[in-house]
């Protein structure tokens, strides 16, 4: 396991630090490196979602707005081929 958190002053938001499994540590790793975002930003992200709180720029907003562009692609690809 690893010990991860954010340092952030504290007059802005508190600190909070948890220790995760090895593979969620590298799943982590790989989402902050695709992404270009911080582990701290990843973080608050995943705490977001869970609280159900989705701002624009998150990770499943994004996701959402991909699958719908996808479906769209689909559409239209359909309609220049027929």
């Amino acid at each position: 396991m690893f010990v991860l958190g954010a340092t952030v002053a504290k007059e802005e938001r508190p600190s909070v630090t948890t220790r995760v499994p090895q593979d969620w540590f590298e799943q982590i790793e790989a989402i902050c490196i695709e992404s270009g975002k911080s582990r701290s930003e990843v973080f608050q992200e995943a705490i977001a979602a869970y609280l159900g709180k989705h701002p624009p720029h998150s990770v499943s907003s994004l996701a959402k707005r991909v699958a719908t562009l996808e479906r769209q692609y689909k559409k239209l690809t359909a309609l220049i081929v027929s």
